[in-house]
C-alpha cells in the first residue's frame, strides 16, 4: 500500500505488482453502478485484481475474466481471496491472458469511436 501517489508513477509500478484491488463499501446507487478508473488500469497494466461484484465490474467479467469478485467484504474474506489468488498461480495466468485480451476492447481508440458516434446521434440536424 503506497498511499496516494501522482498519476505518472503509478503507470510506473502498477505493472509490478501481483494483483490489484478494486473494493469499496456500497453507499449509495452511484457508487454501485459506477467503475473505477483503476479497474481499467489494472487491465490495462495486466494485472489480475480482485474487485467487488457490482453490476459493472460483473458485466465486464462475464465477457472478459480478469478479476475475482467478492461479495463478503469483511477482512477475513478480503484476506481470505487474496491469499487464494496469490497461491493459484493458473488463475493468475488465465486473469493476466485475459487482461492483455481485454485491454484492445476497453481502451481510448475504442472508446473514442463510441463517443463521437453518441455525439453525433445526439447533435445530428
Amino acid at each position: 500500500m503506497k498511499g496516494a501517489l501522482e498519476p505518472d508513477k503509478l503507470r510506473e509500478i502498477t505493472p509490478k505488482a501481483l494483483l490489484g484491488i478494486t473494493i469499496f463499501e456500497k453507499q449509495g446507487l452511484s457508487n454501485y453502478y459506477s467503475l473505477a478508473n483503476r479497474f481499467f488500469d489494472y487491465i490495462h497494466a495486466g494485472i489480475p485484481q480482485l474487485c467487488v461484484d457490482y453490476p459493472a465490474y460483473r458485466e465486464i467479467n462475464e465477457q472478459h475474466r480478469v478479476a475475482v469478485l467478492i461479495n463478503d467484504l469483511s477482512p477475513e474474506s478480503i484476506a481470505n481471496t487474496i491469499n487464494n489468488l496469490l497461491q493459484d498461480k493458473e488463475l493468475q495466468k488465465e486473469l493476466r491472458e485475459n487482461c492483455v485480451k481485454a485491454r484492445e476492447v476497453y481502451n481510448w481508440q475504442s472508446e473514442e469511436k463510441l463517443l463521437i458516434k453518441f455525439y453525433d446521434s445526439i447533435f445530428a440536424p
